[in-house]
């Protein structure tokens, strides 16, 4: 019964990470953004600040909410160890992760800055949901007074 869940769990982290990167990151980045918002934040830091900020707002918050979600439902319909159900779906993740990169890992295109939420928000997401479904595991456990 483990390996079916660490299977199953292996599944959904692959087919999360791939809808959250490919489709609603694709969506997202297909929102059109004004160059005088670009103008505008010259004197600040640059484009380089600019494509930070949208890169963390259009892309990053809304692949992590899709993944945090994905990993917290498949954590409450599985029920199995946290610990088994994280590494399955982290592994889900890792191979699709790999399958979009074609098996090159982080060795394609150089790394820019403004380019961390990109690489960073469907792995933040998935940290968060088990987070908050261990804390909401305990708070279940706990007897109502």
């Amino acid at each position: 019964m483990r390996i079916a869940k660490l299977l199953a769990s292996s599944t959904v982290g692959f087919f999360v990470f791939l809808a959250a990167v490919v489709y609603v990151g694709g969506i997202a980045m297909a929102v059109p953004i004004p160059a005088s918002y670009y103008v505008a934040l010259r004197p600040l830091g640059g484009t380089g600040l600019a494509l930070a900020i949208v890169s963390l707002l259009v892309w990053g918050l809304p692949v992590a909410i899709v993944v945090g979600i994905g990993f917290f439902v498949m954590l409450r319909v599985l029920r199995a160890p946290l610990g088994l159900l994280s590494l399955g779906g982290g592994a889900g993740m890792v191979l699709a992760y790999l399958v979009l990169t074609d098996f090159q890992g982080f060795t394609g295109a150089p790394f820019v800055w403004w380019g961390v939420p990109h690489v960073l928000a469907p792995w933040l997401g998935a940290v968060a949901a088990v987070l908050l479904s261990r804390r909401s595991l305990v708070s279940l456990a706990e007897p109502i007074a």
